[in-house]
Order: structure tokens, then C-alpha cells, then sequence
């Protein structure tokens, strides 16, 4: 049997197979993109070492962006920054444009291991601009 890709704590009690399928999140490659649009939800979330789907412990945020350059396209962006989601719920409240560089993200981790069929970015910068 081949040796795992992560080591993962006794308390999980899971299958190799679980963690190669579901639990092991390679970090985005690529050069950063750069869209423009409006956020319509921003959804912060806790997921606890003793859920029900066995999923590990994660604490981020989830928010839907209405893109301006593609009409009628959302994306779907993931972060753990708290400034970074701080800049979306201003983003939200405001109804003001927002610029974010992320990178698309294949297997993002979502609430209680739901699935989507949104393109998924992994966030590393977000700007919100003074004009809708």
C-alpha cells in the first residue's frame, strides 16, 4: 500500500483513500488572475475536527462575486484572511466595485463538504473601489 501524502492526527479516524480524495488541498500553481466585480454573499464558516462528514478542521470565508467583464458569470472565492474577508463584507455592504488576485482552486474546501459548479479562486488580494 503506498504511504500516504500527509500525516494526519489519530483523532480523525479516517482512510487513506479519504485523504487523498477529499482531505489533501495542493496549494493553487499558476500566476494570480485578476477580475473585477460586486459581491452578492459573503458566508464565514467553522468546520470542527468532530463534524459529521469526518471533513478536518477549517475556518474561512466563502463569498460569491458577480463578475463585471463577463456578465452574468459569479465566481465563487475562498479565503482564511480576516482582512481579506473583512474587504468583502465591505464589498457587500457598500454594493462597490471590488479587484481580487486569486488563483483557481480545483478542490476548495466548502461548507460541510458541499460541492459547486462555480469557479472557485483561492484569495490573495481584494480592493474595493469608491464607485459602483
Amino acid at each position: 500500500m503506498p504511504e500516504p501524502r500527509v500525516r494526519i492526527p489519530n483523532d480523525y479516524r479516517i482512510s487513506h483513500e479519504t485523504v487523498r480524495d477529499e482531505l489533501v488541498r495542493p496549494k493553487p500553481n499558476g500566476p494570480p488572475t485578476q477580475l473585477f466585480g460586486w459581491v452578492h454573499l459573503v458566508q464565514a464558516y467553522h468546520i470542527t475536527s468532530g463534524n459529521p462528514g469526518g471533513y478536518p478542521p477549517y475556518e474561512g470565508t466563502w463569498a460569491l462575486v458577480e463578475l463585471r467583464d463577463q456578465p452574468g458569470k459569479t465566481i465563487a472565492v475562498v479565503t482564511t484572511s480576516e482582512r481579506l474577508q473583512s474587504l468583502l463584507q465591505t464589498g457587500i455592504s457598500t454594493g462597490f466595485l471590488i479587484s481580487i488576485s486569486a488563483r483557481q482552486d480545483f478542490t476548495p474546501p466548502l461548507p460541510l463538504g458541499g460541492s459547486t459548479d462555480l469557479d472557485v479562486y483561492e484569495l490573495y488580494e481584494v480592493n474595493v473601489y469608491n464607485f459602483k
